[in-house]
């Protein structure tokens, strides 16, 4: 699909580092209320031909790497990120080769991007909507319950799961 959608570069890093996930060494590495876990992404899509981008590297030095890669014909690189720092640091680098880029991440590398974004001078305005609206949550993540049931208490939404469907 990289090359269908005219993308040079896929960039990924599912790395949260504010929220306990991190890269490391290819492996992402969630620490939270549940423990600590590891999954070695890096081998887990080795069929994939992923290259691997270090943390804590200079934005000199990232550039500089991926553009090795891209040189190599390497478009596809999952990259280390230990601290939001490495995000920030990987999204700079990326901009700077002046490339189609597809990000593949979480909230971490979403936050890297928008804060490479020029600020809103002006505030945005309140949207407003009348009718229905339909949501599609799909994850059962303590965070996401609490955002749905916020959503029942302010404005009565109605819920309706799938998990409790009978199955034909």
């Amino acid at each position: 699909s990289l090359r269908h959608f005219r993308f040079d570069l896929a960039l990924i890093s599912p790395a949260y580092p504010a929220l306990g996930r991190t890269i490391l060494n290819g492996k992402l590495i969630i620490e939270d209320a549940g423990g600590k876990q590891t999954l070695p992404l890096l081998d887990l899509l080795s069929s994939h031909q992923l290259q691997q981008l270090a943390a804590a590297l200079s934005i000199d030095s990232i550039t500089s790497q991926l553009d090795q890669h891209l040189r190599r014909g390497q478009s596809a690189i999952l990259c280390d990120a230990v601290e939001q720092a490495d995000l920030i640091k990987l999204v700079s680098a990326a901009k700077s080769l002046q490339r189609r880029v597809l990000w593949m991440g979480s909230g971490g590398l979403a936050h890297a991007i928008a804060s490479t974004l020029p600020a809103v001078q002006t505030p945005p305005h309140p949207f407003r909507r009348s009718g229905p609206m339909i949501f599609f949550i799909g994850s059962p993540h303590a965070v996401t319950t609490a955002q749905v049931a916020h959503l029942k208490r302010a404005i009565g939404i109605s819920e309706f799961s799938a998990i409790a469907m009978p199955t034909p």
